[in-house]
């Protein structure tokens, strides 16, 4: 259906995502359509801003959606009058082309928020056609690696965050917050005009970064579930 995308990494758990255009009919007969896949497991469906307060919601619910996880998403405009957050002299950063891969993963292994990165190929997989390596940076305390930004600018020109890491035992002190508004100076100084990013509903931390760094939130994005019984 045109109207309709799915992503399907893995055979049986499909990520749908209409489009705004998308009529409710149309939505209906093919989630009707989805639910008798024999080898379905568990599909997920994406609601953007587009559909909100619409008859969309309550007929997931209905069909035995839960909502799962909400998505917030926020912009920036990276003007000439950002200025670089200041950290105390015992602190440092160091880019990926001088350092390589070995302090990023020895900060992922200290973090215990991230399930992934921990291992050389799940860093390399982040390292798309638009990989810039001057866009990774480490940030150390004494010389020690207790932090990271990894961010990209796309095709389009847009900037994005994709990680900011900081080691247990040097969270909850406001580095977060600094490393987010270092990696927005950076965007800048590689060309980007925008950022984006988001996080979801119970990324508190994230969210209260944002506001403080002076993102306008964009949309909410909700995403219903439905496990189905084991045939």
């Amino acid at each position: 259906m045109e109207n309709i995308e799915v992503i399907e990494h893995t055979n049986g758990y499909p990520f749908v995502l209409p489009s705004k255009s998308c009529p409710e009919d149309e939505f209906e007969k093919f989630v009707h359509k989805l639910l008798r896949r024999k080898d379905l497991i568990s599909p997920a469906i994406q609601l953007n801003s587009a559909f909100h307060g619409s008859g969309f919601h309550s007929f997931l619910r209905n069909m035995g959606f839960k909502l799962s996880e909400e998505e917030y998403g926020y912009e920036l405009e990276l003007s000439s009058k950002m200025s670089l957050p200041e950290f105390p002299a015992q602190y440092g950063f160091r880019k990926y082309c001088d350092t390589g891969l070995a302090p990023f993963l020895q900060v992922a292994s200290n973090v215990s928020q991230i399930q992934r990165l921990k291992t050389e190929e799940a860093m390399r997989d982040l390292q798309t056609k638009t990989f810039n390596p001057g866009l990774w940076e480490v940030v150390c305390f004494e010389k020690e690696p207790i932090g990271f930004i990894l961010c990209d600018i796309d095709s389009s020109g847009v900037g994005r965050i994709l990680y900011i890491a900081v080691a247990n035992d040097f969270q909850n002190k406001g580095i977060g917050k600094e490393l987010h508004r270092k990696a927005l100076v950076l965007l800048k100084e590689y060309g980007a005009k925008i950022y984006r990013g988001g996080t979801d509903s119970g990324n508190i931390p994230m969210l209260k970064i944002f506001k403080s760094n002076g993102c306008k939130q964009l949309y909410v994005n909700c995403i219903y579930t439905l496990k189905l019984p084991a045939q």
